[in-house]
């Protein structure tokens, strides 16, 4: 159950009591860092983390990969002893592949099929990939279209 220890006001902007309220005291706190981290700063930035989630949210409903993202099966990629999480989204003969670093180091991801093309991260610099094989940075998320059939 939620005690209020931890809830705290909706940083919208730099603005005295970080836009939450027009009061002198709001009911929540604010946080201290709020004239940095606030929801007008990260509308702003191209790589904040809520136009990161804006850029998913039109994958999933406004790309061409919409029907593969929501109807496609579900299928774990399993790369045992690797800090990545990764799976693949399958609809017929098309497919995504999603990894994810979770780890502070470089992990190199070997894949069953050739790569032909990235299609989302969570960084704006390159993903390298040479045939079926590519390197995460440390904390990375790529969406990867692979070739339609293994070679």
């Amino acid at each position: 159950m939620l005690d209020g220890i931890n809830q705290v006001g909706k940083e919208w902007s730099d603005q005295e009591q970080a836009g939450f309220t027009s009061k002198e005291a709001a009911w929540l706190k604010v946080n201290s860092n709020f004239k940095d981290l606030n929801a007008a700063h990260q509308k702003e930035d191209s790589q904040s983390v809520l136009n990161h989630y804006k850029e998913l949210i039109q994958l999933r409903t406004r790309s061409r990969w919409c029907g593969l993202i929501v109807y496609g099966n579900f299928e774990p990629y399993h790369t045992p002893g690797k800090p990545l999480i990764c799976f693949r989204r399958v609809l017929g003969e098309k497919r995504l592949l999603v990894a994810v670093n979770y780890s502070d180091q470089k992990v190199s991801l070997a894949y069953d099929r050739k790569f032909s093309g990235l299609i989302h991260s969570n960084y704006s610099d390159a993903t390298p990939f040479a045939y079926n094989t590519c390197e995460l940075r440390p904390y990375k998320a790529a969406i990867f279209l692979p070739a339609a059939r293994a070679e």
